[in-house]
C-alpha cells in the first residue's frame, strides 16, 4: 500500500514537472519617456497677484495632450551643483523659505514660488536649472 501510494505521488510529481512551461517575457524596449532641460533666468520670475506667487512659464513643446491625459509629468529644480554635476530636487519643494509648485498644460509648465503660508516669496536671485520628465502611459479602462 505504501509503495503504490509512493509510486502514485511520484507519477503525479513527474507529470506536474513535465507539464510546466517556462515563458519568457521580453519588456518593450521602446522608451517613450522624454526628459527636457530648461533654465529659468533670475529675472524671468513674474509676480502673479492672483496666485499670490512669483511664476515662471517654460515652453515644453513635447508636452502634448497624450501626456496630459494619460501620462505623468515630474519636475525637478537645481540651485547648484556638486562636483560640477547639477543636484536636482523634485517639486513640490521648500528651499530657503520658498515653496515651489507647478502646473502643466499642453506645451508648457508653470512654476510658482511662494512662502509656505501662501504669500509671494522672494524669487531665486540666481539662474535655476529645471528638469522636466514626461512619462508616457496608455489609458486603461480596467
Amino acid at each position: 500500500m505504501k509503495k503504490s501510494l509512493l509510486f502514485l505521488i511520484a507519477v503525479v510529481f513527474v507529470a506536474a514537472i513535465s507539464s510546466c512551461k517556462k515563458t519568457y517575457v521580453t519588456p518593450d524596449s521602446t522608451n517613450t519617456n522624454t526628459t527636457v532641460f530648461r533654465t529659468i533666468k533670475a529675472n524671468a520670475w513674474v509676480l502673479d497677484q492672483a496666485e499670490g506667487a512669483y511664476k515662471a512659464e517654460l515652453s515644453v513643446p513635447q508636452l502634448d495632450q497624450q501626456y496630459n491625459d494619460n501620462g505623468a509629468i515630474l519636475v525637478y529644480i537645481s540651485y547648484g551643483s556638486v562636483s560640477n554635476a547639477p543636484v536636482y530636487e523634485q517639486i513640490p519643494e521648500v528651499y530657503q523659505g520658498a515653496s515651489f509648485s507647478f502646473y502643466h498644460t499642453d506645451g508648457k509648465v508653470v512654476i510658482f514660488s511662494q512662502t509656505p503660508g501662501g504669500n509671494p516669496a522672494t524669487p531665486p536671485n540666481q539662474d535655476v536649472l529645471i528638469k522636466i520628465v514626461l512619462i508616457d502611459s496608455n489609458k486603461s479602462n480596467g
